[in-house]
C-alpha cells in the first residue's frame, strides 16, 4: 500500500509527493487537472492504489477523489467491498497540476486473463503531465489528448489492442530527434506484454512523431 508521503524516482527524474492531512469538506479546488478512471473488480476487498506528484514546487498537493462507490476522500488507495464486472466503478480525481501519475497493480497474476483494476484511463488535458504509468491492469482504453508535455508512458502487461494503440499513438505529442545525449533522452511508450496487439501495433504512427515504441 502506498503511503501519503513518498519519494518517487523513475527514469533519471525524481518527484516528491506530500499530500499531508486536510479537511476534505473544506477543500476547494480551482483550475485543477481531472483524471477519470473506470475500474473493474472481480471479487470483494480488491484495492486500487494511486501515486501522483506536482510539477515545480514542494508545497502539498491538493486533491480529492470520488471513488465511484459513494466514497469521497483524500486517500491515495481504496478497497472496494463489492465486485463490479458488468458496470465498472468510475473514479474521478481532481488535483493540482501534476507531472507524474501512476497506477500500478502488483496483485494481478502476470498472465491472468481475468485481471481486476483499471480498464479505462482518461488523462486528457493534463498539460503538465510528463510521466504516466499504468501497468498490469485490464486496461483497454487510454486517452492522453492535449497532454503536451508527455515524455514517458508505461502500459506494460495490459489489454490494449491495435485499434486502442493507434488512438494512443495519434494523441502523442511531437517528439524530437535524439542525439544520444543522456540528458536529452527520447520520448518512450512501453507496451510490452500487451498480447492483444501485434508487434507493437501500428507503431509507425508513434515513430512518425519521434517516439520510441518498446514492445
Amino acid at each position: 500500500m502506498f503511503t501519503n508521503s513518498a519519494r518517487i524516482i523513475h527514469h533519471f527524474y525524481s518527484y516528491t509527493l506530500n499530500v499531508g492531512s486536510r479537511n476534505f469538506k473544506n477543500l476547494k479546488l480551482i483550475d485543477m487537472d481531472t483524471i477519470t478512471l473506470k475500474v473493474k473488480t472481480t471479487k470483494p476487498t480488491q484495492e486500487i492504489e494511486l501515486r501522483f506528484s506536482e510539477t515545480r514546487s514542494s508545497k502539498p498537493i491538493q486533491f480529492k477523489i470520488d471513488w465511484g462507490d459513494g466514497t469521497l476522500n483524500t486517500q491515495t488507495s481504496h478497497v472496494y467491498k463489492m465486485p463490479a464486472i458488468k458496470k465498472p466503478y468510475i473514479i474521478k480525481i481532481s488535483l493540482d497540476k501534476i507531472s507524474y501519475f501512476e497506477c500500478r497493480n502488483n496483485k494481478n497474476s502476470y498472465y491472468d486473463d481475468n485481471k481486476y483494476g483499471i480498464i479505462s484511463l482518461d488523462a486528457s488535458g493534463c498539460k503538465s503531465l510528463k510521466k504516466l504509468i499504468c501497468t498490469n491492469q485490464p486496461l483497454i482504453e487510454l486517452n492522453i489528448a492535449e497532454c503536451a508535455e508527455l515524455e514517458y508512458i508505461n502500459c506494460q502487461n495490459c489489454f490494449l489492442n491495435d485499434n486502442a494503440l493507434r488512438d494512443i499513438y495519434k494523441q502523442l505529442p511531437m517528439g524530437k530527434e535524439w542525439d544520444g545525449n543522456i540528458q536529452d533522452t527520447p520520448k518512450i511508450i512501453d507496451i510490452k506484454y500487451n498480447f492483444s496487439a501485434y508487434f507493437g501495433g501500428p507503431k509507425e504512427v508513434a515513430e512518425e512523431k519521434l517516439w520510441k515504441v518498446e514492445y
